[in-house]
């Protein structure tokens, strides 16, 4: 009996003891090199008690990166619903005659739907499936020729479809996309590149084949396994775009996703050609942006439940959907969104004035994008009472099983206890979401590393560490 005393009291000093240095490792984390010279800021809050289990420069203003989707995501559902339905619609405005004949225009008309034609929600919902539903309902009103154009009305979100403070080498690149009231297939296209026997690379196909697009080749072949290094220049409304830096050697056929410079143009273009493997011809595809009259609905289609589009667009990080959203906050209208969102944080408390926040986007992708460790973990602690018990679990991504958090944190203490969201770009590393404590404690979070210079993979174990640290006194 002694011998098994001796032993409890063995493994309960070395407990304590492995706690002690465990707090002493989240006091002196924001000390360590790796951090140092950076700008660093955490904040861990009990989310049944709202208290603060433990900060630094809680308070300070830093750059979240993409996990300011949380906040763009979690404030769309909450305003809008998560039963909330974009809307896109096909119109006539003139008369069809006996012969089928329209004496118009075909209006295309969206409403922001940001998953319109994608393949993420299955083969039903791709590109090709829903071009043929809208010839379908075209053929069945009769119309067996179109003497007018096919319109599109993108006046819902207007021209302005980037935010104005993302970088010009970010607006090629398919994680850049603009978001327009009529978007489709993501916005984005597939471009395969070819290495060649005298080491140089040649432009494959283009799926899906974007018309008007011309390419100036400027790559080269980097090191086996040097992963994806080529960039595509291409600003939104151009028609020429560069494409530089590197692919591997090795790898071939390789592949780079490039976003479309104008998606309402492509609608209507790929609207058209479709109808004319149909033999419904059409005179020009022109897209406007201030209000059309529509006239006569003939097809409607109600895109994929908001509760998806938001899991998808944290899980998956896609600022496709987060612009989109943050777009309808605002009516259409960026200043109007990040004043809404600023508004609306105020009153859940998150904030206690509107310069607590500074939002450029929606997405993350943004250099101009601040907000405090604190206000993120309020704003978290809120939601959490505002989905529940189980519900919050659906939207964030969980370490070491989906999502961005997929391969993070997954050492033997960590591993499936955090769901939240990452966020990444030069200089910055952030993390923010909930962790379930060694004693069952669930707390929000929220850690932001801005201006580091150490390697990306130092300051990611770093961080871990205070999640371990974390994890383990709490």
């Amino acid at each position: 009996m002694k011998i098994f005393k001796s032993i409890a009291v063995i493994l309960f000093l070395l407990g304590v003891a492995h706690g002690v240095l465990a707090q002493k490792s989240i006091n002196a984390w924001h000390e360590d090199k790796i951090v140092k010279n950076a700008i660093v800021s955490y904040e861990f809050r009990e989310v049944e008690t709202e208290l603060t289990i433990a900060s630094h420069n809680a308070s300070k203003l830093l750059n979240p990166a993409s996990t300011i989707k949380l906040i763009t995501g979690l404030i769309f559902l909450e305003e809008y619903g998560s039963d909330h339905q974009f809307e896109t619609s096909i119109w006539s405005n003139g008369k069809i005659e006996r012969d089928g004949t329209l004496k118009g225009d075909l209006i295309i008309y969206g409403n922001g739907d940001p998953s319109f034609g994608s393949g993420r929600y299955g083969k039903k919902n791709n590109l090709d499936n829903r071009m043929q539903e809208i010839v379908n309902a075209i053929r069945k009103k009769g119309i067996t020729c179109v003497e007018g154009n096919i319109v599109v009305d993108a006046s819902v979100y207007g021209s302005d479809c980037t935010a104005h403070t993302w970088q010009y080498n970010d607006l090629g690149n398919y994680y850049a996309s603009g978001v327009w009231s009529t978007n489709i297939n993501e916005n984005a296209y597939k471009l395969e590149l070819l290495s060649k026997a005298d080491k140089s690379i040649q432009l494959g196909s283009i799926s899906p084949n974007v018309p008007r697009l011309f390419f100036d080749n400027q790559l080269e072949l980097g090191p086996k396994n040097s992963g994806d290094q080529a960039y595509i220049f291409c600003a939104p409304y151009q028609e020429q775009a560069y494409i530089r830096g590197s692919i591997p050697t090795g790898q071939s056929p390789f592949f780079i996703r490039g976003a479309m410079p104008n998606a309402p143009l492509f609608f209507g273009t790929q609207l058209q050609n479709s109808l004319k493997q149909q033999d419904i011809q059409s005179m020009k595809v022109e897209v406007r942006y201030n209000p059309v009259d529509k006239g006569d609905l003939i097809w409607k289609h109600n895109g994929v439940k908001a509760k998806r589009q938001v899991r998808s667009a944290i899980h998956k990080s896609i600022n496709l959907y987060c612009e989109s959203f943050f777009k309808k906050l605002g009516k259409g209208n960026r200043e109007d969104a990040s004043t809404f969102i600023t508004k609306h944080l105020k009153q859940q408390k998150a904030i206690t004035s509107l310069d607590d926040i500074q939002i450029s986007d929606g997405s993350g992708l943004s250099q101009r994008n601040y907000i405090s460790a604190q206000s993120m973990t309020k704003f978290l602690v809120h939601q959490y009472g505002e989905l529940g018990e189980t519900e919050w679990k659906y939207y964030l991504a969980q370490n070491g099983f989906d999502g961005t958090l997929k391969n993070a944190f997954v050492t033997k203490n960590l591993k499936g206890k955090i769901y939240g969201k990452s966020g990444s770009m030069g200089g910055v590393r952030a993390y923010a979401g909930f962790i379930e404590t060694k004693s069952g404690k669930l707390l929000a979070f929220s850690i932001m590393v801005n201006n580091y210079t150490a390697p990306s993979r130092e300051v990611y174990l770093h961080i871990q560490q205070l999640l371990e640290s974390i994890h383990v006194v709490h």
